[in-house]
């Protein structure tokens, strides 16, 4: 079964979203959105640093 994910933003009384905001409901609404997760791994010993991008 495929995961639903929801994001929600909670606003009290007359609050309107703003327009970071406005953009990020439009990129969503449009399925312009993507996921990646970054690891940025470090050596200790060469001090070194590579990043990791899952696929």
């Amino acid at each position: 079964m495929p995961s639903k994910y929801i994001i929600a933003e909670v606003k009290a009384g007359n609050a309107r979203l703003n327009q970071r905001q406005k953009i990020i409901k439009q990129v969503i609404e449009n399925g312009q959105v993507s996921f990646k997760e970054l690891s940025i791994k470090y050596c200790e010993n060469t001090e070194d640093m590579h990043v990791q991008i899952s696929v």
